[in-house]
């Protein structure tokens, strides 16, 4: 049944790129059109894999600490050409200095999964928006403004093969998406919830633990270790530093001369990569620098 369902879904987007015109040039529009129908039949056949391994607890997870906002924006662009075609406006309100705990594959995938199925739903000139906040655990959102789930169905979305939101979609689902997002929230030790009002939209929220000790790990790559006890130091001088621009490079250095009296090996580390960003004016990673310096404290859900 599942091989039946997952071969009817792929039809869909294989017709798509079967059905471009044969010729030497292909216009921009439809390289574009080919990538996303791509794209799709990947995510239908990872999908199904990953349930299969969620199931049987068979697959690896590696957790990191790192920024949540880059990530959806990163998820945003890789949409942002289908939403555009749609007519449908996607954003974020993430603030830059949220912290996630998690395995940043799945993560990715998951949020790539509630945004892509909020797409289909959305008719044109719909909206959908991701949130994020913190109360004693992470809360994050994707809502849409589109078309609704009939409440008959609202207890079994999250089921494996749930029955479509309609029957009329454009692009049908394997039913296999909000149940893979569930499998993989609970294996990270968190919740889904979803909230639907029909012709009004939904909101699913995901629900993860944060951290009972700081990482190491942004996604900007391997990132010093800062404690409690190094931030506090670092706190007084953090918006001087704050207001300090990659390209001053000598009020920078003096600012960073004054913190090398800290004796404190955790202080020196993170004073010497500030240092090599600013050398090879690197703002992004200067920023996620200043920023590991006050993080969103960690806290349990419990």
């Amino acid at each position: 049944m599942l091989i039946q369902t997952l071969i009817h879904d792929l039809k869909n987007p294989l017709s798509v790129i079967l059905n471009l015109p044969r010729r030497q040039q292909v216009p921009a529009e439809l390289v574009e059109t080919l990538r996303q129908a791509g794209g799709r039949m990947l995510a239908l056949v990872q999908n199904a894999l990953d349930v299969d391994r969620l199931e049987s607890q068979q697959l690896e997870l590696s957790f990191q600490r790192f920024l949540l906002a880059p990530a959806v924006s990163e998820i945003l662009d890789q949409l942002r050409p289908w939403g555009e075609t749609k007519g449908l406006i996607l954003e974020h309100q993430v603030t830059d200095a949220l912290w996630v705990w998690a395995d940043p594959q799945l993560l990715d995938r998951i949020l790539l999964n509630l945004m892509t199925n909020a797409m289909k739903h959305t008719p044109t000139g719909g909206r959908i928006a991701v949130y994020a906040f913190v109360e004693r655990c992470l809360y994050i959102e994707v809502r849409d403004n589109g078309r609704g789930i009939a409440q008959e169905r609202l207890a079994h979305v999250f089921e494996r093969l749930a029955p479509e939101r309609h029957r009329d979609d454009e692009l049908p689902s394997s039913g296999l998406g909000l149940h893979f997002c569930r499998l993989a929230v609970e294996a990270m030790g968190g919740e889904i919830r979803l909230r639907s009002i029909p012709a009004q939209g939904t909101t699913v929220t995901l629900t993860l633990p944060l951290p009972a000790e700081p990482s190491q790990v942004s996604p900007m790559g391997v990132m010093p270790a800062l404690d409690a006890e190094a931030r506090a130091l670092l706190a007084p001088y953090l918006a001087d530093l704050q207001r300090t621009e990659i390209f001053e490079i000598s009020a920078l250095r003096q600012q960073l001369k004054n913190l090398e009296t800290f004796k404190y090996d955790k202080i020196q580390a993170w004073i010497n990569e500030v240092k090599a960003a600013a050398d090879t004016f690197n703002e992004e990673r200067y920023r996620v620098l200043l920023a590991l310096v006050a993080p969103t404290d960690p806290v349990d859900c419990g």
